[in-house]
């Protein structure tokens, strides 16, 4: 897994999820830990881009 938090594309986090659960079924607590910590790296990425796409419609909404 990479230091640092680049932007992954869907299938490459899936792979890396599939992978992580995986390991987690076999009772791997170091993957268990790993993926809930880029569950919650994922899912707030989400939601600023999310934000972030609101604030731009908000915005060119405005200069109509």
């Amino acid at each position: 897994m990479p230091k640092n938090n680049t932007q992954r594309t869907s299938q490459e986090r899936q792979r890396l999820e599939d992978l992580l659960h995986q390991r987690v079924i076999t009772g791997d607590r170091g993957a268990h830990n790993k993926l809930c910590v880029l569950r919650r790296i994922w899912t707030r990425q989400a939601q600023q881009s999310i934000t972030a796409a609101r604030e731009q419609l908000q915005h060119f909404s405005k200069h109509d």
